[in-house]
This record gives C-alpha cells, sequence and structure tokens, in this order.
C-alpha cells in the first residue's frame, strides 16, 4: 500500500487523459461536466478522482499487484459524488459496450472513424459521455473489461443509508428511460447482519433483505438488464469452480454485458462514508476486545462473501484506510490470497503536498513498522516504570522525525502530523514525516518537557508544543482527548467541554492561543456587531479550530451573555442532511429572535449543500483555507440574490512568524496545484 493517487493534482498532461475519458474537451472539463443519466455537475477535480478511480481498477486486470490507491479530497468538495460518478461510468460502460455490439458499423471496427482528424475519435462516446470502447487503448473497455459484468455493491453503516440512499436518489435523473444504475446498498451494523436496501426519492430507502455475513458467499444482482430495477439475490456456492462455472462464461438473459470467455465477473464494493468508524463498530459488535479488530472480523466477512472469484475493487470514503490499519489490511490478503484493488477517498487534510505522495504509506512496510512498535512499547514501559532510557527513546524517536504528542488521558504516544503536509487537527497512528528544517525548533520545547516529565506525570504535563505553535487548535483537542484514535473527539469531547465547562488544561491552552492578534481581533468584530444586531457566521480552517474558537466563545463572558453561539460539528451522526436541517432549523429560529446567532463550523461544513445561511450578515473566516473553491463556496452561502443587507466578510490569520513562515511556503505550492484546478474557481 505504499503508491497513492492523490486526484487533487493531476498534471496538466494528465488533464488531456481525463478529458477524453469523458470524451469532453478540456475547457468543458474545466468549466463542468453532467454525467448523462444525472442531476448534477461534477467539477474538474471530483471528474478527476472518478478517473483516477477508474484507472487504479482497470490497471488490475490480469495484475499479480495488490497495491491501493488513495484518493483525497477536502471536506465538503464532493467525495460522495465522486462515489456516485464511479457507479455512473460503471453504468456507461457497460452500455457504449452495448451499442458497440447492436451498431458495429458506427464504430471504429470498420474503420469508418478517422481517429487522427478527428477531436472526438467515436461520436458514441460523445453521446454517452465516456471515451467509446472502441477507441485503441480505450480506459473504458479495459474498465468494462476487467469487471466483465460485475455488481456494484455499496456498503453502508446504519447511520448514514439514508443519507447514502437519498444522495442516490437526488444524484441519478428519474427519466432515463428505465436504465436504472446496477447498484445494490448493504447495510451492514444490525445484529451482525448485511442488509439489502434499495434507494427510494419519496422514502429515501427501503430494506429488502436481512443476510448473515457468515453465511452469503457472493451477492450478484438477478437481472442484468438496464431495462429494469436491479433485483439481488444470493448464491451459496460449495467451491471457487462452482461459482466460476455459474458466473464465469455462462449467458445472462437480457444482458448488453459482453463476457469475456474464461473470466469471471469481479464486484466493484463501494464503502459509504465513515464506513469503518469506531462509532458504528463499537457499539454494534461487542465480540471483540477492541473496535479495529471487529472491522478487520467484518470485512474478513465480506471479503469472503462479497467476491466472485480471483479479483474484486474495493473503494472505500473518509478515514477508513488508517483505523482499520493497513497492516490489518495486508493480513486479510494473506489469509484471502486474491487480487485486491483498493481505492479510498478521505476528508482528513493530511495529504495537501505532492511531497507526501509517497511519505505517509512508507512507514508500513514491515522493517519501519517493527521500529515504530517497537519505540512506541519502550516508551510506553519507560512511562509506566520511570526508566532512565526514556531520554535514548525520545532520541530515537527524534530521529524518525516524528511529531510527538502524550495523550492527556492515556498517556499513550501518537505520531502527530507536520505541517509540510497541511496542519492536521487529527492525530494520526503510525505515520511517518518529515519535519522542515527551519522547523525544528518548534520541537525542542517537546523533548525539553519530555525529559522534565518522563514519570508517572507524563501524561498529564506534557502537551504538543509543537501543534500548540503551528495550529491553537491542535492543543486544544489534544488536551481533551481520551483515545488517539477517536476522531469524534472533535464532536463528542467539545461538546462534554462545552457542557460541562472547560478543564484546567484546556484553560490554559485557551489562555496560551488566545494571546494572538487574530482572536483579539475577532472580539472586536462581534463588539461591533453587537451594535447592529446583525447574525455572525464563522468558518474555520479546520475541524479543531472551529472546536477551540466554539469553545472559547461559549465561556467568554463579553460573548455568551449576549450571543447565542451554535457549534456545528463536521462529524456529527446523520451527515450533511442532519447539519443542514440543523442549520434550517437554527435560521427559523434566528429569523424571529432579537437575540443575535452565531454559527462556528468548518468553511467546507458550510460550503457545500447548505442553502440557509443568507440569514447571516457577517461572515469571519479564521485560518488557512485550503483552495479557493471552499472559499468561494462558503462566501456564496450568505451572500446570494436574496440577501437583503450586505453581507461584510472578515479573514483572521495568525501573525505568529512561523505561521507566516508557513504560509508563504504553502503559498508557493498553492501557485503550482491550482494551475490544474478550474481557472473559475
Amino acid at each position: 500500500m505504499s503508491k497513492l493517487v492523490q486526484h487533487c493534482y493531476t498534471p496538466p498532461s494528465e488533464i488531456e487523459n481525463v478529458a477524453r475519458f469523458f470524451a469532453v474537451s478540456r475547457q468543458a472539463l474545466l468549466n463542468g461536466v453532467q454525467l448523462p443519466g444525472t442531476n448534477k455537475i461534477l467539477r474538474p477535480y471530483q471528474l478527476e478522482a472518478i478517473f483516477k478511480a477508474v484507472q487504479k481498477v482497470s490497471a488490475h486486470h490480469g495484475s499479480e499487484s495488490s497495491d491501493g490507491a488513495l484518493i483525497c479530497d477536502e471536506t465538503g468538495l464532493g467525495k460522495s459524488y465522486v462515489i456516485l460518478g464511479v457507479q455512473t461510468m460503471t453504468r456507461l460502460a457497460y452500455l457504449v459496450l452495448q451499442h458497440r455490439s447492436q451498431n458495429p458499423s458506427s464504430h471504429n471496427s470498420d474503420k469508418v472513424i478517422d481517429l487522427e482528424t478527428t477531436d472526438q475519435p467515436c461520436p458514441s462516446g460523445e453521446y454517452f459521455g465516456i471515451e467509446c470502447s472502441c477507441v485503441p487503448g480505450s480506459l473504458s473497455a479495459a474498465f468494462a473489461r476487467t469487471l466483465n459484468g460485475g455488481a456494484t455493491i455499496m456498503l453502508s453503516p446504519p447511520h448514514l443509508v439514508g443519507e447514502s440512499c437519498g444522495k442516490s436518489a437526488q444524484y441519478f435523473a428519474n427519466n432515463i428511460s428505465g436504465e436504472d444504475v446496477l447498484c445494490e446498498t448493504v447495510v451492514y451494523g444490525k445484529a451482525g447482519a448485511l442488509w439489502l436496501c434499495e434507494a427510494n426519492s419519496e422514502t429515501g430507502y427501503v430494506e429488502r433483505e436481512a443476510i448473515d455475513v457468515h453465511n452469503i458467499k457472493a451477492i450478484m444482482p438477478g437481472n442484468m438488464s438496464f431495462s429494469s430495477s436491479p433485483r439481488t439475490r444470493r448464491y451459496d456456492w460449495e467451491s471457487l469452480d462452482e461459482l466460476t462455472k455459474a458466473c464465469g462464461c455462462q449467458p445472462v438473459v437480457n444482458s448488453p454485458v459482453p463476457r469475456l470467455s474464461g473470466n469471471c465477473a469481479r464486484t466493484l464494493i463501494i464503502m459509504s462514508t465513515a464506513a469503518f468508524t469506531r462509532r458504528s463498530f463499537g457499539t454494534t459488535f461487542s465480540t471483540t476486545v477492541v473496535a479495529g479488530d471487529t472491522e478487520v472480523r467484518l470485512l474478513r466477512s465480506c471479503w469472503a462473501s462479497l467476491v466472485f472469484a480471483d479479483e474484486s475493487h474495493l473503494i472505500v470514503e473518509r478515514e477508513s484506510l488508517f483505523w482499520m490499519g493497513m497492516r490489518q489490511l495486508q493480513s486479510i490478503n494473506r489469509r484471502y490470497p486474491r487480487k485486491a484493488s483498493f481505492c479510498f477517498t478521505t476528508a482528513t487534510p493530511y495529504l495537501k503536498s505532492p511531497k507526501s505522495i509517497s511519505g505517509p504509506l512508507s512507514v508500513l512496510r514491515s522493517k519501519q513498522e517493527g521500529m515504530l512498535d517497537n519505540l512506541e512499547r519502550r516508551f510506553r514501559q519507560a512511562i509506566r516504570s520511570n526508566q532512565p532510557d526514556t531520554q535514548n527513546l525520545i532520541d530515537e524517536i527524534a530521529k524518525f522525525s516524528l511529531g510527538i504528542m502524550i495523550a492527556r488521558k492515556t498517556g499513550s504516544i501518537v505520531f502527530g502530523m507536520p505541517i509540510e503536509v497541511g496542519i492536521s487537527d487529527v492525530p494520526i497512528r503510525d505515520v511517518r514525516v518529515d519535519i522542515p528544517p527551519e522547523l525544528d525548533t518548534t520541537l525542542q520545547p517537546v523533548l525539553d518537557q519530555l525529559r522534565q516529565k518522563s514519570g508517572n506525570q507524563c501524561n498529564r504535563a506534557v502537551y504538543f508544543y509543537y501543534a500548540a505553535t503551528m495550529m491553537p487548535a491542535i492543543a486544544t483537542a489534544a488536551a481533551k482527548m481520551p483515545d488517539p484514535s477517536r476522531y469524534e473527539i472533535l464532536a463528542a469531547e467539545v461538546q462534554e467541554a462545552w457542557e460541562r465547562g472547560l478543564s484546567d488544561p484546556m484553560r490554559r491552552f485557551i489562555t496560551h492561543c488566545s494571546r494572538d492578534n487574530w482572536f483579539c481581533r475577532l472580539y472586536e468584530i462581534l463588539t461591533q456587531a453587537k451594535v447592529t444586531r446583525r447574525h455572525i457566521l464563522i468558518a474555520c480552517g479546520t475541524p479543531g479550530l472551529a472546536a477551540h474558537v466554539a469553545i472559547c466563545l461559549k465561556h467568554e463572558a463579553s460573548v455568551k451573555d449576549y450571543y447565542q453561539v451554535h457549534y456545528i460539528s463536521s462529524n456529527s451522526a446523520g451527515g450533511a442532511l442532519r447539519r443542514s436541517e440543523t442549520i434550517a432549523t437554527i435560521a427559523a429560529e434566528a429569523r424571529q429572535s432579537k437575540q443575535p446567532h452565531v454559527i462556528v463550523g468548518t468553511a467546507e461544513l458550510f460550503g457545500t449543500g447548505i442553502d440557509n445561511l443568507v440569514f447571516c450578515n457577517y461572515l469571519i473566516v479564521i485560518g488557512d483555507i485550503e483552495g479557493r473553491s471552499s472559499m468561494k463556496q462558503v462566501i456564496g452561502r450568505v451572500n446570494r440574490g436574496h440577501q437583503t443587507l450586505p453581507v461584510l466578510v472578515y479573514h483572521l490569520q495568525s501573525s505568529h512568524t512561523i505561521h507566516t513562515r508557513v504560509r508563504e511556503k504553502r503559498k508557493i505550492t498553492a501557485e503550482i496545484l491550482f494551475k490544474t484546478r478550474d481557472p473559475c474557481l
């Protein structure tokens, strides 16, 4: 799992390949494309992600490699629609094959197309919105050949199935001549079973059948025709030979999908948003000690069950990759020796620099992985027994160029992300980082504190000064973090601090971080807004920064006594639909209330799918927003045609010298990266 694909930064030469795959011109690609049979225009970076996913799956046809791909994007910029786009392109790849088999004279097989003088090699591709399979070297042909008529199955946790099916029903058009997309939604997490669901535009989704994950052998559509709604049947094969005989070269009634002789159909498995979070598994499956093992157990069941033959393709959205752990995926590969292609998308903003492409997962190689495990084990033992070896361990860890953070409640070591790959407010385990030389001095306070507090008080007195210097929100989250691997800290723990009041460590962090002039400026703006009684929207660069600002405002006397503060978590249950409903409720209350309201969240959170923010007349952006598109989106949500009052926009940034230095460095990188992005953004 050492090769990553990061779709936001496709080189200019690759843009032409992306445009060719979608059968459009380069300029049309940059303007956005609405795929046939859908209701939404996809932006260039989403189209690039779809192209990379299809390219990665197609590249594993007949290959022994099991390397995976990570497709990264910022929060709120449409990863869910990337997943739906992959489903769409699967359908279009099959349809263009059907058209080619029924109308061979219109395709390149009869030499009627002049490939050298025509911008679009085959008109059929333009009609179907995908590169025609008759074109030599066609990616759509390779994609269809790899799947070979296999089903597309989406796995979704129970608390997100409504959102997943709802987005699917909204995205796909109702007037596509009955040609439904071959995709089943399979819900896991209900009493240890899988549930089949189908999207319904009126009710969201309908549950059809419960399947025991330990009993099923494969799931496949009973009718491969696009002219009717997909129906899924369960088959229990005793051996791979029986499965091959049943699915491999047997013709399927009314199937427009050509099958290659001797090859089996492969399943395209898609895991919905936040599929493998501890919240999903920790409460439902109690048969194992830790949630990570539970995830592996369920995935192993699905791995044995949802595989048609020797190869499957798995697309997982968001942070599932790291919560499960690459070692666990590798153990699955060893237990089930089948070739597999993994394609992941993530919302975590730690892969922002091209330099990080080969770095984050290199630590997962066996040698480095063992060294890190050994270091962490020795460090834990040293803390418990107050051994003098702690200083030597610190030196060894420093040689790894790893940021160090000691969680206050658990005393466990966490490897944090450096500024080089984007300031992340979520500590990630087992990630190798390279601290920039000019920032080495920020690690010295950490090392000094570790040397002074190497005893049992280490987990209470040592804080991540590196993070505190670079981004106050990281330290705020770290001070309250009960479990280093819980991403829900920014939802659950912040809510706890919100309700119970600040603890001493968090209060000290807020006092320390509030000295920066951006926070003083924030209070000035809030004081100014009191006079006009205007509602305020605060959009922060990261979830941690949003949590930090929300807590500070909630406990600042001059603010809490006058404003009603609302904190919108980016990790709240229910996803975007639930957050949209929450903001709609706040908007209705604010319009009838004489008390000003303040909404705090991330810029990406307010940039997508939220249409009820025009009641806010002050927009305060805090921190560095990743991407001009995010900034444009969040401004557009409050500054619309039916906005009756002018919107005042403020952008607050830290004046810390290191922050300034980092911004200058990232600005140079951004100028390079945005050359491949939509120029209209």
